[in-house]
């Protein structure tokens, strides 16, 4: 593999990282595809109507750009739960805190990288919450934690 010696850091060379980055391309395609599914289609439609209906001005150039993304924050989504059905459910929970908390974001820095932390973080959040949280289908342990009224 050729480097590329920059100030000292290696890097790989411009066609190897075209290269890989095709190699990358061709094997998410199915993941990345043009078309969304239809419930995150779905949702990207209401959302967009909540917007009309709760008269904020919209702001075409960040809806245009955060439904751009959405593709790819499923495919990110799918890397990290290796689940489909709760990677839809993560990438829409990364669109509407990414559309609630819009004022924060700084036009003209990456939008892209910013919705993937929100991804990133909103999966991180839930895992530690799942780790914390007990299964008790038959209600047992609940039932011994009841505690009755003087």
């Amino acid at each position: 593999m050729a480097l590329a010696i920059d100030d000292g850091n290696r890097t790989l060379e411009q066609p190897v990282r075209d290269h890989l980055g095709q190699q990358l391309r061709d094997f998410y395609h199915e993941l990345i595809g043009d078309s969304l599914p239809v419930d995150l289609a779905d949702l990207t439609r209401r959302l967009e109507r909540a917007i009309q209906a709760r008269n904020e001005a919209p702001d075409p150039a960040f809806m245009a750009e955060l439904m751009e993304a959405v593709p790819h924050l499923r495919a990110f989504a799918i890397s990290r739960t290796h689940n489909v059905d709760r990677a839809e459910d993560l990438v829409q929970e990364t669109i509407l805190k990414a559309w609630d908390k819009r004022a924060s974001y700084e036009p003209g820095t990456n939008l892209k990288a910013w919705l993937f932390t929100i991804l990133r973080n909103q999966h991180i959040a839930e895992h530690r919450k799942s780790v914390r949280e007990v299964e008790d289908v038959d209600g047992i342990y609940a039932a011994g934690l009841v505690a009755l009224p003087d």
